[in-house]
């Protein structure tokens, strides 16, 4: 729809950013915009209705934020379709299809089988639903004396809520703003994000490292005057990340010696709570009256018991139990019961220990295969890993085809600039794709799991689209250092080549993706200084050398195959016996373009997936 079109519909009472929302989002609700349908650009709109085009990408955040729009990046802004208002953006990323897989380490759950027993507690409950009061204290009284001696701080106050991501969710509603600004991890958990996308909020990402996030990194981000601090202490969902009490410490003292932020509050979604193989740390031990700290018992108990504790200081905590009281009032007895009942039975504690040891060995049994295998992992706790790969889209896609799923990084990145936004942050060129595997879900043969994963890391494979995702170049040197002008566009980032020997050579960001397919103008080009360009296609499962095209028949034929080690395999053999007919050819392509005399030696760049070697 172009803005003429749309202005005739809406009939602007002005053209404030309010009135610009308020009408699109009538049109959306009444049906007069249809989902899927385009809307104009914000410089289209912007110039149509004589105003700037901030004014209108203020309205478009607004819509998007609201769920009845979405952004696709550089194809426009859409109406959203009502079937996926379920999941919010980040949310409707991070869902596996339903379609079933051999193994599948995409969803963040705990192993069903190392979940304790809820027979014995079900039998102990009550046979009535019954309560004395509507008005009666939320949390039982035995359950609150098992939290609190088991916290990891004196706090004031301690509720039971309905999961960790609604003690959050309840503690941002009464901490954030409109336009307020929250630090956030980065990766994070996606959901976060999300929640501060409804609530208006701004997510001033912080970087991380293996304790966490970083102290100075906290500092520079404390100067934007945020209100709150969102962390995971502990087995931090992507990375794995936990805390130490040097970590927390310093990170409290971050904080109160901060200017200007004595009203910020943080907030700690300890998720994994008793599976976590380290020690239970708070940053209230330090901070007591300034910290929020959340216990799930998800990921220990089980998913679907939906039940987690918040504790606080008095008067938060307080208002949080008061808001819950106009809503669900509270979390069923009968579940905290059964919670009470888990959290103090002897086999079900020797299950829950007996989790946190198996969690254990998975993540180490993993972890040191895939480092023994050339992936860059961290040593992680809990059951998810971050795992380094040259593309996240291509890895998808390379490890679908061995009958594995894994969750895509990008959902779990903040926005690089830390504004809002409702749809995916994109990646920074420089940085570094990664995927999120569930390792507590790998029961056992860790080598062969460790096999694929290391494959599809180090690889890339169009995986059915119509471009190659991403290449690295490999080069073989055997001539004295090359310019390569800033106008041949394949090459524009490369400036010289090691001439010491066969070499890796690699741009900023380690990979150059390519937009579109090299052509003869290419290599003619990169034949006229010095260069030989020869790419691997994966979807056709072929070489193309010097922009020639394909055979049809053969790439279609081809199509079914997608075993990176036999392409490789392919490909090296290619390099290896056909080199000096490739050397022929290039020569007397060469003599054709009388322009230039022959080099007198050739440097040699191939477009190949990475080595493994």
């Amino acid at each position: 729809m172009d803005a003429t079109r749309l202005i005739d519909l809406a009939r602007f009472a002005d053209a404030s950013p309010r009135s610009i929302a308020a009408e699109v989002a009538r049109l959306v609700n009444s049906g007069e915009l249809a989902p899927g349908e385009r809307l104009p650009t914000v410089r289209e709109l912007a110039s149509a209705l004589g105003v700037s085009p901030a004014t209108v990408s203020q309205a478009w955040q607004a819509l998007a934020r609201a769920g009845l729009i979405e952004s696709r990046g550089r194809a426009g802004s859409f109406v959203r379709s009502a079937a996926s208002a379920r999941l919010a953006p980040r949310m409707r990323g991070m869902a596996a299809p339903e379609d079933p897989v051999r193994l599948d380490l995409s969803r963040g759950t705990p192993d069903p089988l190392l979940l304790p027993a809820l027979g014995p507690a079900l039998s102990r409950v009550s046979a009535r639903a019954e309560t004395g009061s509507y008005q009666a204290e939320p949390v039982i009284p035995a359950l609150a004396r098992v939290l609190r001696d088991s916290w990891p701080n004196d706090a004031e106050a301690i509720m039971v809520v309905d999961g960790a991501l609604d003690a959050v969710s309840r503690t941002l509603e009464q901490v954030v703003r409109f336009g307020d600004r929250v630090v956030v991890e980065s990766p994070g958990f996606p959901p976060f994000l999300d929640l501060l996308e409804v609530l208006g909020g701004v997510a001033v990402p912080v970087p991380l490292d293996e304790h966490g996030m970083r102290p100075d990194a906290l500092a520079a981000a404390l100067r934007k005057r945020p209100v709150a601090v969102l962390l995971q202490p502990r087995a931090q969902n992507p990375t794995g990340a936990s805390m130490t009490a040097e970590r927390a410490e310093a990170l409290a003292r971050v904080i109160r010696t901060a200017e200007r932020v004595d009203d910020l509050i943080v907030i700690e979604d300890d998720h994994s709570g008793l599976i976590s193989i380290e020690g239970d740390v708070t940053l209230g031990t330090w901070l007591p009256d300034r910290v929020v700290h959340v216990r799930s018992f998800s990921k220990s108990h089980g998913p679907d018991l939906r039940i987690a504790a918040l504790g606080g200081p008095r008067e938060l905590v307080e208002h949080i139990a008061g808001r819950r009281m106009l809503g669900p009032g509270w979390t069923s007895r009968m579940l905290q019961t059964i919670l009470l009942d888990l959290l103090t039975d002897g086999r079900s504690i020797d299950a829950v220990a007996e989790a946190r040891r198996a969690y254990y060995t998975r993540q180490r049994a993993l972890g040191d295969a895939l480092r023994a295998r050339g992936v860059a992992v961290a040593h992680a706790d809990g059951i998810n890993l971050w795992m380094p790969v040259v593309s996240e889209r291509s890895t998808l896609v390379l490890l679908a085809a061995s009958g594995i799923r894994v969750a895509g990084g990008t959902p779990f990145l903040a926005a690089a600039n830390g504004s809002p936004t409702a749809g995916l942050a994109r990646r920074p060129p420089h940085e570094r794709d990664f995927v999120r595997v569930t390792v507590g879900a790998v029961r056992e043969d860790a080598a062969s799991v460790a096999d694929a994963l290391a494959v599809a890391a180090q690889h890339v494979a169009a995986g059915g689209t119509r471009r190659c995702l991403q290449s690295t170049l490999r080069c073989r040197v055997g001539s004295p250092e090359r310019d390569v002008p800033d106008s041949f566009a394949p090459w524009k980032a490369l400036r010289r080549v090691d001439r010491t020997g066969p070499s890796w050579l690699r741009r900023a960001g380690d990979h150059l993706p390519w937009r579109r397919r090299p052509t003869s103008h290419h290599a003619v080009a990169a034949r006229r200084h010095g260069l030989e360009l020869l790419t691997l296609n994966p979807e056709a499962e072929g070489m193309r050398a010097g922009g020639e095209p394909h055979d049809r028949s053969r790439k279609r034929e081809a199509q079914h195959r997608c075993d990176p080690c036999h392409l490789l395999d392919r490909v090296q053999r290619l390099v290896s016996n056909d080199l000096d007919d490739r050397e022929d050819e290039r020569r007397q392509n060469n003599r054709r373009d009388h322009r230039h005399d022959e080099p007198a030696d050739q440097v040699h760049l191939y477009v190949l997936p990475p080595s493994t070697e």
